[in-house]
């Protein structure tokens, strides 16, 4: 099969490597399509310090759509709805892994596996698992707390827009940070719209999801408040007296096939910027690379 890696910074690489074997608690998926993240930018680019740089090569790609290949012998007792043929999608979950998403087909654990339900291709599939599972996770961080006010940055982008649809339905008031061309959107998914931190200018919010890690994101919450990071491996750091936590996606296939049909129902938006194929792999990294896309970049295999 072919696969996507990264062996020297900066570079990438479609690789003839074998198909991986799956073990016992493990489906063998034959990918369709996936997607670019920006954690794949930041693994090519070793955008996470040197702890990657002893690795002869890194895997990309987090999430993907595709049909079951092969089950192993417990996932199969555990999971009998997993047969070859059905169609499925996964969050493909880690840093420091030989081979990822990006791939003819991909050994994924058992209960990271998701059912595509009809009415939903294999592209816009591929499209949600990482960040729709990040955003839902990222909303759960706020229970507990009185829904009030809920900032939430980036909230035009892949995380946030399906945060503001998440924090809605838990009771919060929703301000969505983005840019003023951002406005259908954001005023689609139920919340008002914000083009600036001094649009907040007197209003202390009760919580911030930032999901664009934006500075002084944190200046906008109340005292007492609480602030929700989308990366844990670098937590806020900050002498406010407020709370801070950060979501660490945590795959869950359960979770992620109602999300799924949700999505096929027309309740979640599923938004796609553009499909490449795997030959053009570096074009799609340099879509998202230059930024300011609306929706998702897939390749497919």
């Amino acid at each position: 099969m072919r696969a996507v890696v990264t062996r020297t910074r900066g570079t990438l690489e479609v690789v003839e490597t074998a198909i991986p074997a799956v073990g016992p608690d493990e489906v063998l998926v034959r990918v369709t399509a996936a997607t670019i993240n920006p954690v794949d930018l930041a693994i090519v680019g070793h955008g996470f310090g040197e702890g990657l740089a002893h690795l002869a090569s890194t895997g990309l790609g987090w999430d993907l759509a595709g049909t079951v290949e092969e089950v192993g012998e417990q996932a199969a007792v555990r999971r009998p709805d997993l047969t070859p043929g059905t169609r499925v999608a996964a969050v493909h979950h880690g840093f420091d892994k030989p081979l990822g998403a990006l791939a003819g087909f991909a050994v994924v654990p058992a209960e990271a596996v998701a059912l595509v339900p009809d009415g939903l291709d294999d592209v816009p599939a591929a499209s949600l698992p990482l960040n729709v599972l990040t955003a839902a996770q990222a909303v759960d961080l706020l229970d507990g707390t009185t829904a009030g006010t809920l900032l939430v940055t980036g909230a035009a982008g892949a995380v946030g827009g399906w945060a503001l649809t998440f924090a809605r339905e838990r009771g919060w008031d929703v301000l969505g940070l983005a840019r003023e061309n951002d406005r259908e959107f954001v005023e689609a998914q139920g919340a008002r719209l914000v083009t600036g931190l001094d649009g907040l200018a007197g209003l202390e919010v009760d919580a911030v999801l930032d999901a664009a890690t934006l500075p002084g994101a944190v200046d906008a919450l109340r005292d007492g408040g609480t602030y929700v990071g989308v990366l844990p491996a670098f937590p806020l750091a900050t002498d406010r007296d407020v709370i801070v936590t950060a979501v660490g996606v945590q795959a869950d296939g359960e979770r992620l096939t109602g999300l799924l049909r949700r999505a096929a129902g027309g309740e979640l938006p599923v938004r796609v910027a553009a499909t490449y194929g795997l030959d053009d792999v570096e074009k799609a990294i340099d879509v998202l690379r230059r930024g300011g896309v609306r929706g998702r970049v897939v390749v497919t295999m």
